[in-house]
């Protein structure tokens, strides 16, 4: 029998043929029935210890490509501002997806009253990122902006092949921050190269404060 972390209740510690549930939080541990999840949570150490950084570390150790343990990894050093350590995991997972198919969700975070959610993308493959668009284009990073739990808008990282048959600098393509509502399109910064993640998400607060207090945000943007 195979005695892998997808085998074994980590509460009761038995084993089983059949792949088992695992929390949804962590991805780490994995339950025979309900009963031994809410056991593990209430009488066992599961409550402290979910989604720690002790953890996470430990399960990635043992089990190195199991993407959603990389991912909370991603997400827990996110939450703590600890941007070196999250690029650290942020390679790894792109070696294990080999810049797959999917965006990954990066961090959450609030800016006012907007809920945001942040995802980055393995590839420049062209999508449609706003539902009532059907132009799809080639996306780096995406923010979901929301409101009283309802999308209202997003704002995107995107090279777009249009931009860079004219673009200046035939060595690096350009990229642009732009936002997509439901009437209208806003571009926000163009970029000769692509920017790092933290550098885009710290724009994208910078922008969301400046709507959160009233402030229209430029449309005419220089390349820098």
């Amino acid at each position: 029998m195979s005695q892998n972390l997808k085998y074994r209740c980590s509460y009761c510690r038995k084993f089983s043929q059949i792949k088992l549930q695992c929390c949804s939080e962590c991805n780490c541990t994995y339950y025979c029935n309900k009963k031994c999840q809410i056991s593990h949570w209430k009488k066992g150490d599961h409550k402290k210890k979910c989604n720690s950084e002790e953890l996470l570390i430990e399960y990635h150790t043992k089990y190195p490509n199991i993407c959603n343990i990389i991912k909370n990894l991603i997400l827990f050093y996110e939450r703590n501002k600890q941007s070196k350590s999250s690029q650290i995991y942020v390679n790894k997972l792109y070696k294990l997806k080999n810049r797959g198919k999917n965006p990954f969700k990066r961090c959450t975070f609030k800016v006012g009253k907007y809920e945001v959610i942040g995802y980055e993308c393995f590839n420049l493959k062209r999508i449609a990122i706003w539902k009532l668009d059907n132009i799809k284009r080639r996306i780096r990073f995406i923010f979901k902006i929301f409101k009283n739990k309802k999308e209202i808008f997003i704002i995107s990282l995107g090279c777009y092949d249009l931009t860079n048959i004219t673009s200046l600098n035939a060595l690096e393509k350009t990229f642009h921050l732009d936002g997509y509502f439901k009437k209208k399109h806003v571009s926000y910064k163009f970029y000769t190269g692509c920017p790092s993640w933290k550098r885009v998400k710290r724009k994208v607060q910078k922008i969301l404060d400046n709507m959160y207090n009233g402030k229209s945000p430029k449309s005419v943007i220089n390349i820098v």
